[in-house]
């Protein structure tokens, strides 16, 4: 299968990531973080891509919200991320499926490990612009409307089983047999 990405070199921010040891992405975040990264690399978690800076800056976009931005300030690789668990010190989950997706865009041989999506893999790679194809539409994201209309509609749903574990089973009493009844008079008696 002959090799999609162009020949040219890449941007700065790239290349630095292309030259990080695999082995880095352990010391971006803590433990839950880093899996909870790792695991959105086997979904569609990226929804857009933009460069800025001269191709010095790379902007991820992710489904879930936040932006991720990747920048070259000389021969180190700074990352921010726009969602509040983000700090300069601890990075959050977003930044590890960044870089993770990245790396493993530059270097496919690396973190081997690691389960990714080949779709999303493709995908990223056709957004930051290593591959020729059409752009993936990012999918869309549901309405408040539309959010609280099933929020609605899935509360409604848990209310009414609710109730109906709470009401006593109905005890019905079933006819005797005819056959079954028996009519004792007597008369006389002392």
């Amino acid at each position: 299968m002959p090799d999609s990405k162009p020949t040219s070199a890449l941007p700065p921010p790239l290349a630095l990531l292309r030259d990080t040891p695999a082995g880095a992405i352990y010391a971006l975040a803590a433990k839950n973080e880093l899996l909870e990264g790792v695991e959105a690399c086997q979904h569609r978690a990226v929804a857009g891509a933009e460069w800025r800076d001269d191709r010095r800056v790379l902007t991820l976009e992710l489904a879930a919200g936040p932006q991720v931005s990747f920048s070259a300030t000389g021969p180190q690789l700074q990352i921010e991320c726009s969602c509040r668990k983000w700090s300069p010190g601890r990075h959050c989950s977003h930044v590890v499926t960044g870089w993770a997706l990245l790396k493993r865009v530059v270097s496919p041989e690396s973190l081997a490990a690691s389960r990714f999506s080949d779709r999303l893999l493709r995908d990223v790679e056709i957004l930051v612009g290593l591959r020729e194809g059409e752009v993936p539409s990012a999918p869309k994201k549901p309405s408040l409307a539309d959010r609280l209309a099933e929020a609605r509609r899935i509360r409604a749903v848990k209310l009414a089983a609710r109730a109906k574990a709470a009401k006593p089973a109905k005890v019905t009493a079933t006819k005797p047999d005819k056959s079954d009844i028996r009519l004792v008079l007597e008369i006389g008696w002392p």
